[in-house]
């Protein structure tokens, strides 16, 4: 229940940090970035077994905002309010998804800037839900690789489909 301008849970700039086993919720950044964590220049940001839930932003990842290599495993980020649940600017270092359920939050998901040319999504393996028909066939287009489902992410139906109980990470 905290509030900053930016990091409202917490904040940390050139630093190697790993949580585990926390939650971090209903906290608030009024200004840019990081309604619940804000982690700047990173050596690594480790989150292990953490939920991200009930944080608000007014700028960039309402859950998380962070800027070097990173990995989430058994993270939920749930119920944030902001342009994207997770914010990453990344210059070519990893991102590293394992167990993660991104649901019920405003806005995308994940949002990754890279600034490096080399930098390429294209050939990522993942099945996208997708209601809006217009963009889920713009991203089927885009992402060659991957498998875009036209549907309510909610329906059960549409989960069945997509064999969402076998998958290991859900957004």
């Amino acid at each position: 229940n905290n509030t900053s301008n930016a990091g409202g849970g917490m904040y940390a700039d050139y630093s190697s940090t790993t949580l585990k086993n926390i939650e971090i919720t209903h906290n608030q950044a009024f200004g840019i970035q990081g309604g619940g964590l804000r982690i700047n220049n990173s050596n690594g940001l480790h989150l292990m077994g953490v939920e991200i839930k009930s944080n608000t932003c007014n700028g960039e990842g309402a859950g998380v905002w962070v800027s070097g290599p990173t990995s989430f495993d058994n993270v939920k980020i749930l119920s944030n309010i902001g342009a994207e649940a997770i914010y990453t600017y990344s210059s070519g270092t990893g991102i590293d998804f394992d167990n993660v359920t991104i649901a019920s939050n405003t806005g995308p998901g994940v949002r990754v800037h890279c600034c490096s040319s080399e930098s390429n999504f294209k050939d990522t393996r993942i099945k996208i839900i997708e209601k809006n028909k217009e963009r889920a066939e713009e991203i089927a287009g885009e992402l060659s690789s991957s498998i875009v489902i036209n549907g309510d992410g909610l329906d059960e139906e549409i989960l069945k489909e997509a064999n969402i109980e076998e998958s290991e990470t859900v957004l």
